[in-house]
């Protein structure tokens, strides 16, 4: 900046200090200012309190009536309570708040909250002190998990997905905890707002105004190491602008969990510890339980993959599009892979195999495993394995005319496991002649020789 003044030929510069009551200590800066910003250069200040002199002072009155009397009509609608507030009634919110829009609007989300018109008290002479006022009297009507919510949102400031909000409240807040009702009781008294993002997920943010009340009562809250809990929490989601809603909630979710698997790996955490607030994020962003699934997975290793494979499970039961549950089948099909759970393999290859028919050298592979599973053979009778042999040969044989000998020998243990021998013998005497001496379908074909 300094270096632009020097070079620019653009004469004065117009300072602006807007929100100035939100500085450490604006009576130095003030003074600051009013020492070192020269004319022709000039500093505009907005502000709500009144200890500094302008030279020119300007007093922002509330709105004109016709645009308190929209606001009155609009947000009455948003909050389903227009039957409630009649013509005088508006008139008298209007008059009772000075035509300052975020007082009404907070008159009515009192009104919403309460279900029915009380006649808004006077709150004080003096409009500079009419927000903390209010504040103070909404605040007290606030649900305990209302007040913890707000409180929170008063110490991040910063947009939060209301999922992260629900998912700490929840894990933390004990039995009986409802952060849905307690946000929307928020929303509806205007202490903080939603906003949509562009994939649908809801953020919450808190207006300046609100959060410099909220920050005042927590330094004084008999919660306040619980609530700054809950804040390195929503830390470790990371900060949101206003700009970054179009990414939605998917960057955020990723940030969460990359940062917990790297405490859980560096023994800040337990997985077990932090496991019921990864599972509430994944219900509310399904592609978040293959993230689940990574950690498991890292955690358990080859032990015990059961864990990890429900993730993967939970994934799919929330029908992603095709292509992504195909990788999830087929994820699933290298987690029973890594234990030898050919039946769990074999069904997962089946079912990524109805999105996508895969390449005969994969069946031909599934076909192997599956045939070499003794314990299938030996616990297993006939009419249970055809169960979950023949849907593989079946699939198999769409390939039948391009398969290799050795593709088709497999094919012919499919069929022979199933009980059909028959075809097990075609296959076979096929294998053999595309090449002769493929010793595998040699093998077999004097194994069902003899048999017949």
């Amino acid at each position: 900046m300094s270096e632009h003044l020097r070079n620019s030929p653009l004469g004065p510069t117009l300072f602006v200090f807007d929100n100035f009551e939100t500085v450490r200590r604006p009576l130095d800066l003030f003074q600051w200012i009013d020492t070192n910003i020269r004319l022709p250069n000039k500093a505009v200040i907005t502000t709500r309190v009144r200890e500094f002199k302008a030279d020119y002072p300007i007093e922002v009155l509330g709105m004109e009536k016709g645009e308190a009397e929209t606001l009155v009509e609009q947000t009455t609608v948003s909050l389903g309570i227009t039957p409630m507030i009649s013509t005088e009634q508006r008139d008298l919110i209007i008059e009772e708040a000075n035509g300052h829009p975020y007082v009404i609007k907070i008159m009515l989300g009192e009104i919403a909250n309460a279900q029915k018109f009380s006649r808004p008290k006077h709150l004080v002479a003096r409009k500079g002190n009419i927000l903390d006022a209010l504040f103070e009297r909404t605040y007290a009507n606030l649900s305990p998990i209302a007040s913890r919510v707000f409180l929170t949102l008063s110490g991040w400031r910063s947009l939060v997905p209301q999922l992260a909000i629900e998912a700490i409240l929840l894990h933390y807040g004990g039995e009986g905890a409802d952060p849905e009702a307690g946000i929307d009781q928020l929303v509806r008294m205007s202490l903080i707002e939603r906003t949509s993002a562009d994939d649908g997920s809801d953020f919450l943010g808190i207006p300046l105004t609100a959060a410099l009340f909220g920050k005042r009562k927590l330094r004084v809250s008999p919660i306040r190491t619980v609530i700054e809990n809950d804040i390195r929490f929503l830390q470790d989601i990371g900060a949101t602008e206003s700009s970054g809603l179009k990414e939605g909630i998917r960057p955020r979710v990723e940030t969460f969990f990359r940062k917990n698997a790297r405490k859980i790996s560096e023994g800040d955490t337990s997985l077990e510890d932090i496991r019921p607030v990864l599972q509430f994020l994944a219900g509310g962003h399904p592609p978040a339980w293959l993230l689940l699934a990574e950690i498991e997975q890292e955690v358990a290793g080859l032990i015990d993959i059961g864990n990890a494979a429900e993730c993967v499970r939970r994934y799919l039961e929330t029908q992603p599009p095709a292509a992504h549950a195909q990788a999830a089948w087929r994820r699933l099909v290298s987690l029973y892979s890594r234990i030898g759970d050919v039946i769990g393999g074999c069904s997962a290859f089946l079912n990524a195999a109805e999105i996508t028919s895969p390449h005969i050298e994969e069946i031909s592979i599934m076909a192997n495993w599956l045939n070499n599973s003794p314990e299938l053979l030996s616990d297993m009778g006939v009419i249970e394995r055809r169960a979950l042999f023949k849907p593989l040969a079946t699939l198999m044989e769409e390939h039948f005319d391009y398969a290799s000998a050795t593709d088709l020998s497999r094919l012919a243990w499919l069929h022979l496991h199933s009980g059909d021998e028959l075809r097990a013998s075609e296959a076979a005497e096929a294998g053999l002649s595309r090449d002769p001496n493929n010793v595998h379908c040699q093998r077999l074909v004097s194994k069902l020789s003899k048999v017949s």
